[in-house]
């Protein structure tokens, strides 16, 4: 066996940082100690075939140097003003926050820290890469899924002119609107059932136990993204009884780590979606109430497809067939479920029995009543601020829908399937 090691590969997550400085205008910027930069650029920068240290590699990466001071009174502060001070100072198209052992063990709220950014429409994100989760190569997968999950943002894509088509909710395309995108919802999505959520917000064993608990005491709550429709139902749940929204703490974290992070007390409540919340039925977390709980209908699950006004304008027939494709294909799932949950399970290769699944709008086109509560709704928890005027019709369109007839109608969950009609 040699005794040399030619080309060291192999760092601690934190390494990972080589792979945001491949990115072209991508910053780097460490939430760790004084010397864990370094010694990964050394490993990385030098040690590996001199990879150099790029556009703002090397020396050049900014850094926390967390000390004793941050050990013991938290790091947040010092890292909110280095994000700041790189975004004054430095040159680049996308800032990735890259944390440490020390961060990560004495639990900074990274993800708080930049969310203040985001929402500020700053271009930072953030990775957890503490140094005991693996090596590099780990973190390269965790630098990935924080660019795609944070960055690559669908209707963001096609106000960029990156992508065509669009899937979210009513409220995610009210705020592009009022920030001037030219976008239109053209097609229905899910819907909320009293027997398959759009979401379910589940309870660890230490956590609450009903509504009244929360008068008492602050609790935790993750999901995977804010001002979406997560926490936009949590907000309502919390407004019908009268529960101030300072008795949450949001934690954002991908889908796939939710159950995990409640498992381990990191959270006390989670968020989730399907296929995700039947996995943690089967393991014995607890309801404490979903999102039918709190709209007693079909509106708070309403999910929307759409396209740019551009591409509404030069490709109309494109546009018809696409909303003909989606009214198919949701009859289709609602009549053969299982068909539908067996192939979703083999793309996710995880047990059928594991998977929750959605009900489809059977209503075959965007119902005015259904974007009117998510209006009223961004209204009513203030995610719509004074000022803000936008009309449920200002952001949807039924004219290029075949199936339209003028008439505003509700799913049902009990109609002859669509192979039936």
């Amino acid at each position: 066996m040699s005794q040399l090691a030619e080309q060291i590969r192999h760092v601690c997550a934190l390494g990972a940082f080589h792979s945001v400085l491949a990115i072209d205008r991508c910053i780097p910027i460490l939430h760790a100690g004084p010397g864990c930069g370094q010694k990964a650029w050394g490993a990385m920068g030098m040690g590996n075939g001199c990879q150099g240290s790029g556009y703002a590699g090397g020396h050049s990466v900014p850094c926390t140097n967390v000390s004793e001071k941050e050990i013991i009174f938290g790091g947040e502060e010092k890292l909110r003003q280095l994000i700041g001070n790189a975004l004054e100072v430095i040159d680049g198209d996308l800032f990735v926050v890259l944390t440490g052992c020390t961060s990560d063990i004495v639990g900074d709220d990274v993800g708080e820290v930049v969310r203040n950014f985001q929402n500020r429409g700053k271009p930072v994100i953030y990775a957890e890469t503490g140094g005991f989760k693996g090596t590099n190569y780990y973190g390269h997968e965790l630098v990935l899924q924080a660019i795609i999950e944070q960055y690559l943002r669908e209707v963001e894509s096609v106000v960029t002119g990156s992508t065509d088509v669009f899937t979210n909710h009513a409220d995610t395309v009210v705020k592009y609107i009022l920030g001037g995108a030219k976008i239109k919802i053209v097609a229905p999505g899910i819907v909320d059932s009293p027997k398959f959520h759009h979401m379910d917000y589940l309870s660890s064993a230490n956590g609450p136990k009903s509504w009244q608990d929360f008068l008492t005491h602050k609790y935790k709550v993750g999901m995977s993204g804010t001002d979406t429709c997560s926490d936009l139902i949590l907000y309502k749940w919390l407004a019908s009884h009268n529960i101030p929204q300072s008795q949450v703490d949001i934690v954002v974290l991908p889908d796939p780590q939710l159950e995990e992070a409640l498992k381990l007390g990191q959270v006390d409540v989670v968020c989730f979606h399907p296929p995700f919340n039947q996995t943690a039925l089967v393991d014995g977390f607890k309801e404490l109430f979903s999102s039918y709980d709190v709209v007693q209908g079909p509106a708070g699950g309403a999910s929307i497809r759409g396209f740019s006004d551009k591409f509404i304008q030069e490709h109309p027939d494109v546009v018809a067939g696409f909303t003909v494709a989606i009214v198919r294909a949701h009859h289709w799932i609602n009549a053969h479920q299982q068909q539908a949950i067996q192939m979703n399970a083999d793309y996710l290769k995880v047990a059928p029995q594991n998977l929750g699944i959605f009900w489809y709008d059977d209503t075959n086109w965007v119902q005015d009543s259904y974007m009117q509560w998510w209006v009223s709704s961004m209204k009513e928890v203030g995610q719509l601020k004074p000022g803000q005027d936008i009309q449920a019709s200002d952001i949807y369109t039924n004219a290029y829908n075949p199936y339209y007839t003028h008439q505003d109608t509700t799913t049902s969950w009990d109609k002859p399937s669509w192979d039936q009609q």
